[in-house]
């Protein structure tokens, strides 16, 4: 018979080999996707801006620059695998297999539950409508604020976990970590709220006056306000970036209707539903409800779970929805929360059932204790199964387009100040992805490409142009080029 620590381990082992099957089985395919137009954006973004305002931005957080943490990942790959997709793909696998084991850390902290840990990294590492997450390397944004805010989070918990409060040297590394989260997507901004309610939570002030609260802040508090003091400078400088200013999809409206509509279109994304089944007041009361069984069960583990997935959602709250992977990082509040419901019943369960026979036990703890992780694996596969065909099939037309011209431009060399035209190519008025091609693929940012779809007038200057390029379907056919 295996012994407490032994069955521990045993557990421990076999959840974590459930959950990292359950990943690879939904979404390792995601390891094989193509390039989007979004990667071709943000490749030649990081590529075409000058490397020492890229490292430079990584540090000085309060640089104009788009997300420095995601630049550094299309730039650093680029340097040594060019326009081929899969390296992008494999280091984005990599970054999730590792957030996995970070949301197991951080919840199993939390929850001081290995449970709870790996039940948290089952329901935060799959869902069918973050499809984006395994499908684009354009989510490497949502990917790495993931890694870096619970690195962030979780070194405080260990702190934190061993009574003692983070002396100075602590606190550079938490400053460090939460800019490199910062510097991969805005959502991380709100870390130091989280880690004042956590402290609020665990290590509230005793007293109940306004002097008490000052000295809780000051002590406890201290280094969330630090960090509150990062966040604000962050979000005071993200005005001046050029990819934000006057850009309606980052331009907030802060009204509570623009509210009640974002909090049906992701809930409904959430639970697989029609947004306009979801009602406000629905999602209100079951939140309250939520909130009710916190406080009755007294889990904190629970109330911080709930907590987070409120205060995280709020810098998507009053902006044009996005699909559901922009909450990747928030509804690890969500699956903290109902994996502590889980286990708490499953150790219910044990205590009430008694599976004995002639005073032996038929099935041990361990094998009933990892029995909640394959059985919730399992009905989550089977649930989003019929939901997965479709997830990325928008795009597999521009993948077919994106793919053929890559594959042909070893075909195609334009000298230094050539300027090309596109004739009839197959890609949306509204894309720069052909460009975008051309110059990544030429390694030439400053060449002259113009397409006919977005400069008909130039159509009768055509013998100003020192290459012409046609497209018969997908195939690419230089029609002029000088000396011909």
């Amino acid at each position: 018979m295996r012994t407490k620590p032994a069955q521990d381990r045993f557990a421990a082992a076999v959840s974590a080999v459930i959950v990292f099957c359950f990943f690879l089985w939904n979404a390792g395919d995601g390891i094989h996707a193509r390039f989007t137009p979004d990667d071709l954006m943000n490749l030649y973004g990081a590529w075409s801006a000058p490397l020492g305002l890229v490292l430079k931005s990584a540090v000085v957080f309060f640089e104009p620059f788009y997300r420095p943490a995601g630049a550094l990942f299309y730039r650093g790959i680029f340097a040594f695998a060019g326009l081929d997709p899969f390296p992008y793909r494999a280091v984005c696998m990599v970054f999730l297999a590792l957030n996995i084991v970070l949301a197991y850390w951080v919840s199993s902290l939390i929850s001081e539950s290995a449970e709870t840990g790996w039940l948290t990294a089952l329901l935060n590492s799959f869902h069918v409508r973050m499809a984006d997450l395994y499908y684009s390397s354009g989510t490497v944004y949502d990917v790495l604020a993931y890694t870096f805010f619970f690195a962030c989070f979780g070194y405080y918990l260990r702190i934190r976990m061993r009574g003692a409060l983070p002396a100075l040297s602590n606190i550079f590394v938490l400053a460090g970590l939460f800019i490199l989260a910062l510097g991969s997507k805005e959502v991380a901004v709100t870390l130091p709220v989280l880690l004042l309610l956590y402290e609020a939570i665990w290590h509230p002030s005793k007293e109940l006056s306004l002097r008490a609260a000052l000295r809780w802040v000051a002590r406890e508090g201290r280094p969330a306000v630090l960090l509150l003091a990062i966040a604000g400078i962050f979000a005071w400088s993200r005005a001046a970036v050029p990819s934000y200013v006057g850009n309606e999809a980052y331009t907030p409206v802060f009204s509570l209707e623009v509210y009640r509509r974002n909090w049906r279109w992701y809930i409904s994304q959430l639970l697989l539903m029609d947004p306009s089944a979801a009602s406000f007041r629905s999602i209100a009361l079951s939140v309250a409800v939520m909130l009710l069984i916190a406080l009755r069960l007294r889990s904190r583990a629970m109330l911080f779970g709930l907590g987070m997935f409120l205060i995280g959602e709020l810098p998507l709250a009053f902006i044009l929805p996005r699909g559901l992977f922009a909450l990747y990082l928030p509804v690890f509040g969500l699956a903290l929360y109902f994996a502590e419901i889980l286990v708490r019943a499953i150790r219910t369960g044990i205590q009430a059932i008694s599976i004995r026979a002639s005073g032996r036990q038929l099935i041990s703890e361990a094998w009933i204790r990892v029995a909640a992780p394959a059985a919730v694996a399992v009905a989550l596969t089977l649930v989003f199964a019929p939901h997965r065909p479709r997830m990325f099939d928008w795009n597999v037309p521009h993948a077919a387009r994106i793919d053929a011209m890559i594959d042909q431009m070893s075909e195609f060399r334009f000298p230094k100040d050539s300027s090309v035209m596109l004739l009839d190519d197959p890609f949306d008025a509204d894309e720069w992805t052909p460009l975008f091609i051309i110059r990544l693929s030429l390694r030439d940012p400053d060449l002259s490409v113009f397409r006919a779809k977005t400069h008909p007038q130039l159509l009768a200057k055509l013998d100003e142009f020192s290459h012409l390029v046609r497209f018969e379907g997908l195939r690419m056919v230089m029609v002029r080029e000088p000396g011909r």
